[in-house]
């Protein structure tokens, strides 16, 4: 598998990024050139039978319904990855679905502000919304389930709500040899809006020189992605996970999204594995009661 990951970032140093763009994304070694999938449309119910806005009644191709605004509000970032492309808006982005896979849907999307582009992934969880914000709260854990994360530790809290999770954090990222690991520092932003039942958190990439590269890695300064949590009821969660990283490489996009496109749909697949973990729920019903 690396030899063959390892052949196709030689051939692209020397075939033009022209020649490169329309190839297929590869979402693992599978699935190489199937007919496109109808996306899941699981039957979500909530407030006695009502459809969740987030995912039924959606037009076949229309999916910037799926995408919200990302809330400008970034105080204390030093030069935060978003601040230059704001307004985050539905109308940027235009999702074209890949496939359906393990009951979850999986789109990219071009990005206004990079030449990579950004992949989503949404499925449903058969976990309460408190146990998975605790999962989400348990940084130095995420090596346990991130994919690629080789490691991962908590610098510092910046509000005074643990539960409400606005923190930094340190991340170093395990990239295909024989590209340099990357590390880098997030900042988490966690909103809520207990009205409809629905918490959103952001982990935006900050240059923070306090912060000494880790050693043996490259620091990685443009990273932005997004958990949107939804409640169906006390024992499911609609989650979508968005992300986009630029892992400063001499390669073509579309070479570089071998390793970066799958990632969404782990990391839901690693959320809902390690929510499993009792400990969370236990840690959940301390913080509620």
């Amino acid at each position: 598998m690396l030899k063959r990951l390892f052949f196709i970032a030689l051939m692209a140093m020397f075939l033009p990024a022209a020649a490169l763009s329309g190839t297929k994304l590869l979402l693992d070694d599978n699935d190489l050139h199937g007919p496109a999938a109808k996306p899941v449309n699981p039957v979500v119910e909530k407030n006695q039978g009502k459809p969740s806005k987030d995912i039924l009644d959606i037009k076949k191709g229309d999916y910037k319904s799926l995408v919200e605004p990302v809330p400008a509000r970034f105080n204390g970032i030093k030069e935060p990855l978003l601040a230059k492309v704001e307004p985050f808006n539905d109308k940027d982005y235009t999702w074209s679905h890949i496939k359906n896979k393990n009951n979850h849907s999986i789109y990219v999307s071009d990005t206004p502000w990079s030449r990579y582009r950004t992949f989503k992934a949404e499925t449903v969880i058969d976990q309460p919304i408190e146990v998975l914000m605790e999962v989400l709260l348990d940084v130095d854990g995420f090596a346990s389930w991130l994919p690629d994360c080789l490691q991962s530790r908590h610098l510092k809290t910046l509000g005074a709500d643990k539960f409400e999770g606005h923190f930094l954090v340190h991340v170093i990222w395990d990239s295909i040899w024989p590209i340099t690991n990357r590390d880098f520092v997030i900042e988490v932003v966690t909103s809520m809006d207990w009205k409809t039942e629905e918490i959103t958190v952001e982990l935006i990439s900050v240059d923070d020189s306090d912060v000494p590269v880790a050693e043996g890695t490259k620091r990685l300064k443009k990273f932005y992605s997004r958990y949107h949590f939804s409640i169906v009821d006390r024992n499911r969660t609609h989650v979508t996970y968005s992300m986009v990283v630029d892992p400063d490489l001499p390669f073509p996009s579309r070479i570089a999204e071998i390793q970066t496109a799958p990632i969404p749909y782990k990391t839901l697949e690693g959320l809902a594995k390690r929510a499993q973990d009792p400990v969370f729920r236990q840690r959940a019903v301390r913080e509620l009661f």
